[in-house]
């Protein structure tokens, strides 16, 4: 039987609380994802959204660089934008963000 695998899909936004930082949001979320990996998810996804009131994730390669670098093995994407300029970009940046992430699987 195969193998049932599971997949967060994080919004991350809408907008720091008072007193906070953006900086603290992701900070948030990337323990989050830290989380969801020590509880064995398999997959992390980031909505890409353009300071929408629904996300605040405007690059999401490099926030999940950010998310690779403190994870080791969750699988790490993002959803939003058509296919063709999601791959446009995940292949524009796919060695620089690897080795930016000490050579780990993205």
């Amino acid at each position: 039987m195969a193998k049932l695998e599971f997949a967060f899909w994080d919004a991350v936004g809408p907008r720091a609380e008072d007193g906070d930082t953006m900086a603290d949001v992701y900070d948030e979320h990337i323990q989050l994802a830290q989380h969801l990996e020590e509880l064995g998810w398999d997959h992390y996804f980031v909505i890409e959204h353009q300071n929408s009131p629904v996300g605040r994730i405007t690059a999401p390669a490099v926030y999940l660089t950010a998310v690779a670098r403190a994870t080791s093995t969750i699988r790490l994407g993002t959803i939003g934008g058509d296919l063709e300029e999601q791959l446009a970009h995940c292949a524009g940046f796919s060695s620089v963000l690897t080795e930016i992430a000490e050579r780990r699987k993205i």
